[in-house]
């Protein structure tokens, strides 16, 4: 990177004394804009917003020799992460050579073009067809680019986020566990290098189909997938736990993301083991493997270069921060920088739409308590701004201090099960976990010791594994329906998040005690996901309806209700009658 940073300054410098072509003073000032960007060039992306200033200078004084030099010498610094920059360069340094320069510099640029064909050469070879479809033979490392070599394991990446974890060692901090939204993988959070994007789960099946053998290649387990000479080698690199990124699996499993999700929860990827492969859904905060396809056929693609477009230099924000409370609606500006420039168009995003969502004009509504980033791409050139969202709930009333409300003509209870047979101490306290008809107690934190993996029997929980105290039980699949009905909203309550249930001042506050999974009886989401037990099996052998909740909705089809009944959940009792 540093030879090109010496390069084009010493030419904005030195060319012109071999070449007689005065510089107007307008394409002088986009020239010395170019250089201010260069100087701050970091990664070869950063070349774009070079170019940018290059094209504009190459408006105000076309053909000029000097610009074209260097425009070819930017797009050679970008050929390392997109084929066609290369291509790009090269047609530049060729209009140079038109200007018949000094022997000297002839030869240089004549050394430079035959390096940038091996480049372009060597990308190609980078990439193999296998059933119509172009894949990279390496992993995604950094965001924006390749690991070394096709065993490398690169980098793990949550389902549509952008940030790469190592495939070794522990995860220092950092790690999201939220859901990440969305029904595909957005261009803006793709990791893959420009001209490459995460592969579709067609795909990712067409890869599948090709077949595939487990091999060990130069020390790294892995399969091969395609047949000689199109083959690809994807490295067993493991994959990262969703709840806290733990690594798993590594050298005995591989699972490479793809692009579609398959329902609220889970997106699709790649699987493969050392006895067979396939193609399934994965929960979207997992960290797994990234395998990039062309984005188009990178050997043909275009290389013209619209050179009286009038670039774009800069994006900014009327607001850099906004506080809202939840409802609230605020519309932020974008000013694009020339306002003559050609492409005025931009994209809006939310980091995280589940606290706030913005549409195509830029308008923030405020969803859920939390903070997000809203951002404003430029589709000319990829420039970004971003204001950061705080959102609120609005301050709740006091709750009722009795130990019971009314609402919708059944009688509530308003704090949680604690240990069986007693309440927890306030309304936001998340009291204790249980599985489904019986009356072991679970903390949120700590062992897993004794946890029973079976689903329990019968047809109803039994009063003698009920929990809740005398004078209460577990409520029934319809008294939770009730509940529901009687409308919520998200809320927090002295700091912890969870549903309002009811209308003032008929109301009781669950919080959003998270779960413990049948299998392993491991605590999720808590703050982020409410579980609350029925009494009502939904079939005799293994499921039983319940109440859940996120921030954004509640999860009322019955499918979603049906739970597995060695899940741990919260209880929330009713009065008996």
């Amino acid at each position: 990177m540093k030879k090109y940073i010496f390069i084009i300054i010493t030419l904005f410098f030195c060319q012109s004394a071999t070449m007689a072509q005065q510089i107007n003073a307008a394409a002088q000032r986009y020239m010395d804009r170019a250089q201010m960007a260069m100087e701050m060039v970091q990664e070869p992306r950063d070349y774009q917003r070079v170019i940018n200033e290059l094209n504009n200078a190459l408006a105000e004084a076309p053909n000029h020799p000097i610009i074209i030099y260097n425009l070819a010498i930017s797009h050679d610094g970008m050929g390392v992460i997109d084929a066609n920059s290369y291509k790009k360069a090269i047609e530049y340094y060729r209009q140079f050579l038109a200007f018949n320069p000094s022997e000297e510099d002839r030869q240089d640029v004549v050394s430079r073009i035959n390096r940038a064909e091996y480049a372009i050469e060597a990308s190609i070879s980078q990439s193999v067809l296998i059933n119509g479809v172009r894949w990279a033979t390496r992993n995604v490392d950094a965001p924006g680019t390749f690991a070394t070599n096709p065993e490398s394991s690169g980098r793990f990446y949550q389902w549509n986020r952008r940030t790469g974890w190592a495939t070794t060692g522990n995860v220092s901090g950092g790690w999201d566990r939220s859901n990440p939204s969305g029904t595909s993988w957005i261009r803006t959070n793709d990791p893959c290098p420009q001209g490459w994007r995460v592969p579709t789960k067609a795909e990712l099946e067409s890869l599948y189909n090709a077949g595939s053998v487990w091999t060990t290649r130069n020390g790294i387990n892995g399969r091969f997938f395609g047949s000689e000479p199109n083959q690809i080698f994807l490295s067993a690199a493991g994959w990262r736990v969703d709840f806290d990124g733990t690594l798993l699996s590594a050298g005995t499993e591989g699972i490479y993301w793809g692009s579609n999700s398959d329902h609220n929860e889970a997106a699709i990827g790649l699987v493969f083991n050392t006895d067979r492969a396939s193609t399934s859904g994965g929960r979207r905060s997992t960290g797994y493997s990234v395998r990039c396809v062309a984005d188009g056929n990178i050997t043909e693609q275009a290389s013209t270069l619209p050179l009286q477009t009038v670039a774009i230099s800069d994006i900014s924000l009327n607001r850099t921060s906004v506080s809202l409370v939840i409802g609230a609606s605020e519309t932020l500006t974008a000013t694009i920088s020339p306002n003559n420039a050609t492409n005025q168009n931009v994209t809006w995003s939310s980091r995280n739409p589940a606290v706030a969502t913005v549409n195509s004009s830029g308008q923030i509504t405020a969803v859920a308590a939390g903070r997000t980033n809203i951002f404003v791409f430029a589709s000319d050139g990829g420039l970004t701004a971003w204001a950061t969202i705080t959102v609120e709930a609005p301050a709740l009333s006091s709750l009722p201090q009795a130990e019971s409300v009314v609402i919708n003509g059944v009688r509530w209870a308003t704090h949680n099960v604690a240990s069986p047979g007693t309440f927890a101490a306030s309304p936001e306290s998340t009291g204790m976990h249980y599985q489904w008809n019986r009356r072991t107690a679970w903390a949120l934190t700590g062992t897993r010791i004794g946890w029973d993996t079976s689903p329990s029997s019968g047809t109803s929980w039994t009063r003698d594994n009920d929990p809740c105290p005398a004078g209460w039980r577990v409520p029934t699949q319809s008294e939770l329906q009730s509940l529901a009905n009687a409308g919520s909203v998200w809320n927090t309550l002295n700091g912890a998040y969870g549903r309002l249930f009811g209308t003032a001042p008929n109301q009781i506050f669950l919080p959003a005690a998270g779960w413990r999974d049948n299998g392993f009886g491991m605590v999720d989401l808590v703050g982020g996901y409410g579980c609350y037990w029925s009494s009502t099996p939904l079939n005799a052998r293994d499921g039983a309806w319940y109440l859940g909740f996120i921030s954004t909705n509640m999860l009322t089809d019955s499918d979603n209700r049906n739970h597995y009944r060695a899940n741990g959940y919260s209880v929330r009792c009713v009065a008996e009658e």
